[in-house]
């Protein structure tokens, strides 16, 4: 594959994405967890479980509001990669 001179190395690819995962964390606080999908949910998303297109948009659609669902499933994504 031809290399581009727009293309990132990985360590920028790895600061972009730290500095998403910091935005959606910040941006968007949702403490009363207002219509927070049930972490089960979260989890199999984050372990690669086959989730129910339509549920996965809802899903998708709401953690883009709330910062709490961000961190969790972070948080269930980081307990994939110990585990597999």
């Amino acid at each position: 594959m031809k290399k581009h001179d727009d293309d990132f190395s990985e360590e920028e690819k790895e600061l972009f994405g730290e500095y998403f995962r910091r935005f959606m964390i910040q941006k968007n606080p949702n403490p009363q967890r207002a219509g927070c999908p049930d972490p089960g949910i979260l989890r199999d998303l984050a372990f690669r479980r086959k989730v129910a297109p339509g549920i996965r948009r809802k899903v998708f659609s709401h953690m883009m509001k709330c910062s709490e669902c961000v961190m969790d499933i972070l948080d269930f994504v980081e307990e994939y990669k110990a585990n597999h």
